[in-house]
């Protein structure tokens, strides 16, 4: 793995630089959690990531920005992509003094390419980061962040992805934020089904990253 430290006042564009990964190609972003699932929803989310994510990032040939730790959404995704050979980039962006020995228990998924650590002090503060490494590394090219699941640090995510104009796909049934914005989804949200066939959740994402140059504005609401 890869692992660079953004340090001040390094531009971040210099950070995602030296992470020496190829640009101009899509982006998906995944957040969300998994946190007081039951089995069925875990169930749910592992079989979304391994018949529909990774599936779209091999198709499209994206790049995957996540938080990077081994948990949750980012545990079942780096099992999903080493299981299927993916060779994609997945990029993990955390809080530097939160994963390590010196942390509070958490450590980097393993199967990830990369990560680009930043600095602060609790979990949400690379949100804003996150959100502009997925930009940085598109340059220009189709991105979409996929909402599984999720808490308040997610609510920031989304927010962050929104206010770039890129769409939010929120998966219904992974519980707690997607379910709560896929009842009322705001202005470029949309939601997948993980109950309908696997062929439509894929054609989903692959249309979001296949559309051409990230919009300047939030799409509408289109499910």
């Amino acid at each position: 793995m890869q692992i660079v430290r953004v340090t001040a006042p390094e531009p971040l564009a210099a950070a995602v630089h030296r992470l020496d990964v190829p640009s101009g190609r899509p982006v998906l972003v995944l957040i969300g959690g998994a946190d007081g699932v039951g089995p069925d929803e875990s169930a749910l989310i592992d079989t979304f990531v391994d018949q529909v994510v990774v599936p779209v990032l091999r198709e499209t040939n994206a790049t995957m920005v996540d938080g990077g730790t081994n948990s949750g959404i980012m545990q079942s995704l780096g099992r999903a992509a080493s299981a299927a050979g993916l060779t994609t980039p997945l990029v993990g962006v955390a809080v530097a003094a939160l994963v390590g020995n010196d942390g509070d228990g958490q450590t980097l998924e393993p199967h990830h390419t990369h990560a680009l650590l930043v600095d602060g002090h609790e979990w949400g503060d690379e949100s804003q980061t996150l959100a502009d490494v997925a930009g940085l590394l598109a340059a220009g090219a189709p991105t979409a962040t996929v909402l599984i699941n999720g808490g308040e640090v997610s609510r920031s995510d989304v927010a962050h992805s929104l206010r770039r104009g890129r769409t939010v796909v929120a998966v219904r049934h992974s519980g707690r934020l997607a379910d709560q914005m896929a009842a009322e989804p705001p202005d470029g949200l949309i939601t997948v089904d993980p109950r309908r066939p696997v062929e439509d959740q894929r054609r989903h994402l692959t249309a979001l990253l296949s559309a051409g140059p990230e919009p300047a504005g939030p799409r509408s609401d289109h499910r």
